[in-house]
């Protein structure tokens, strides 16, 4: 409950508010106010909720959904309220990804597998529903309270940039560069081998090392984009340059001094939080 409404009321209205279990001080307190409980109230904006915020542990059982007014509500509830629906059960459960958690429908990778979402399967998935669900209800609140003070929401696009493999063939070391060569050959990839000759005598650019067509479109575009590099020990699905490697470091200060980097973990650090 903390969380939902640090979220709603807090992060994307920019409101003060307390939550309290006591009554006496919810029937005094003389300013805005939700009741989000069993109890019905008079003359209260009231939500009735659903068991999952009150619920302890990863337990739940796959919500109802249903469609109104083309969108989605789901954590249905009986009793009358100003909705038909336990909207903080609904916005805790997108947000925090519970579903995630709780199925052992995973790929060969240990993922969890798109098709499975909740939001796909139920057709909602291109829908910003969380952001919808909140301005909602605050359109509902305003309804009781004109004059609660909502901050005005911009949008804002930043994208974010990851960088798996800096380059295609250079800075890979001498061992990579006869794997890679090698790999060509028995997959008859002449094409592939004589790009990376090109390359690494000089005369293509590499293929992965986009840097500078990136920063024209994010100059063009204005945009900020936030850089995100693998820094991770060479591994089966982690195939970045070495970090010790002077360019890769070079470019990573370049990068950096420009625009927010952070570090992109590797696919090891999923089963080993010790690492990157």
């Amino acid at each position: 409950m903390d969380y939902v409404a640090d979220f709603i009321f807090s992060e994307f209205f920019d409101l003060d508010f307390k939550i309290t279990t006591k009554l006496d001080e919810f029937t005094e307190f003389e300013g805005y106010k939700l009741n989000y409980s069993t109890l019905k109230l008079n003359n209260v904006f009231n939500i009735y909720p659903s068991d999952l915020l009150f619920t302890k542990g990863i337990n739940y059982k796959v919500p109802e959904c249903v469609f109104k007014n083309d969108l989605p509500e789901i954590f249905p509830v009986q009793e009358e309220g100003f909705y038909s629906f336990d909207i903080f059960s609904a916005i805790f459960f997108m947000l925090s990804r519970i579903e995630e958690y709780s199925t052992e429908n995973k790929d060969n990778l240990g993922r969890f597998d798109f098709k499975n979402f909740f939001a796909v399967k139920n057709n909602f998935y291109t829908i910003p529903i969380v952001d919808k669900w909140c301005y909602e209800l605050v359109n509902e609140l305003k309804k009781s309270y004109p004059n609660i003070p909502i901050k005005n929401r911009q949008f804002q696009f930043i994208p974010t940039i990851d960088i798996d493999n800096a380059f295609a063939y250079k800075n890979k070391g001498v061992y990579r560069q006869i794997g890679g060569i090698a790999k060509s050959i028995i997959k008859a990839d002449f094409q592939d081998i004589s790009l990376r000759i090109k390359v690494l005598a000089g005369k293509e650019q590499d293929p992965y090392f986009t840097f500078n067509e990136i920063e024209n479109l994010c100059s063009k575009y204005e945009i900020s984009p936030i850089f995100f590099f693998l820094v991770a020990k060479y591994g089966k699905y982690d195939k970045n340059v070495n970090t010790s490697n002077s360019n890769f470091r070079e470019l990573i200060k370049s990068i950096s001094n420009k625009y927010t980097t952070g570090i992109h973990p590797s696919y090891q650090s999923n089963s080993n939080v010790g690492i990157n």
